[in-house]
């Protein structure tokens, strides 16, 4: 059962936020909460991956504490900026491209595709950054 889970995680993810923008489409104030729920669940999710693997680190003797209270900080650092300039970018790189869409499920569509492509290339250039000063 876990394999399973493990094997189609990311399957199950993109599904999950499809669900949650249709949700969010139908029923605006019930989108909105669960949105809020989905973004802090990811977030809370990517900075507890972030403290396990930096603690394995430090409890297998790779890095110092300090390194790796260093390491944590600047990885949830990064976490955050990417959030945010994903969302920033997304949001105003999908106005720009959808403004002169008539039809209003083309424009959802477009639009969250635009969001999810300009997220997945903020948080890559993020990674990349980061990978510059997180030591491992």
């Amino acid at each position: 059962m876990h394999t399973l889970f493990s094997k189609r995680s990311t399957i199950i993810l993109f599904f999950l936020i499809l669900i949650v923008f249709f949700i969010a489409r139908m029923f605006p104030s019930t989108g909105i909460v669960l949105g809020v729920i989905f973004l802090i669940f990811g977030l809370v999710t990517s900075i507890y991956m972030a403290v396990k693997k930096h603690r394995e680190d430090y409890l297998h003797g790779k890095v110092s504490l300090s390194v790796a209270i260093r390491n944590i900080a600047l990885e949830i650092t990064a976490i955050l900026l990417a959030m945010i300039l994903a969302a920033l970018l997304g949001r105003t790189l999908a106005e720009i491209g959808t403004r002169h869409i008539d039809n209003a499920l083309l424009q959802f569509i477009a639009g969250v595709g635009i969001g999810l492509s300009v997220g997945m290339i903020v948080g890559l250039l993020i990674k990349r950054a980061s990978s510059h000063l997180v030591k491992t």
